[in-house]
């Protein structure tokens, strides 16, 4: 199936749905759709999101209790672990969420973004959150651990300047390189030797 871009607007309540400035790509890998949604500040790399799902596939497959699942990309101590800047649903979590009527209204949500109301409506209608804290490194998530642009998360934020963006982009190509073996003395002879 080819890819497409995909614009899907969310009746999410006091926010009035998912802001269209917010870029949605929807991927399509064999035998396992995501909706995939990427903030236009955050530098991302969808052939590693690809590897990553490629490696959560049977682990998604045996949490889904019927509704679907979605990525937890910051594992806060909070509610909200399911961060804005990379947002990973399962096709049968979308559905979920359209089929949904009235079950995540409430009087605060006017009062959260769109990330966690996405995420409590989710757990409300019974999707399951699957910990993927490699997908992204977010500056705004609170959870110690490298926030660096290199090698590894497929999603890099908050880069707004044009600069910081290419900037981070750059160094996450860049291959990693091993330190350099240091010389050590072979304990027979005194003489140098690389490892």
């Amino acid at each position: 199936m080819p890819s497409h871009r995909h614009f899907a607007r969310l009746d999410c309540g006091g926010f009035g749905g998912i802001p269209l400035e917010r870029i949605p790509l929807e991927l399509h890998m064999q035998r396992s759709q995501r909706e995939i949604e990427v903030d236009p500040d955050a530098v991302f790399f969808p052939a590693r999101l690809k590897v990553h799902l490629q490696g959560m596939k049977h682990a998604a497959h045996e949490a889904d209790a019927g509704a679907g699942v979605f990525l937890k990309n910051c594992m806060t101590v909070g509610d909200l672990q399911l961060y804005g800047s990379l947002e990973v649903i399962s096709h049968k979590a979308l559905g979920t969420l359209s089929e949904r009527k009235t079950r995540c209204d409430g009087a605060d949500n006017a009062r959260m973004g769109e990330d966690m109301w996405l995420q409590k409506c989710l757990q409300t209608l019974g999707g399951v959150g699957l910990d993927a804290t490699g997908i992204l490194r977010d500056r705004y998530c609170p959870v110690g651990g490298s926030k660096d642009c290199d090698f590894g998360a497929a999603a890099f934020h908050t880069y707004k300047a044009l600069a910081q963006w290419d900037g981070c982009r750059a160094a996450a190509m860049a291959p990693a390189v091993p330190a350099p073996a240091s010389p050590v003395l072979a304990p027979s002879t005194g003489v140098m030797l690389k490892h």
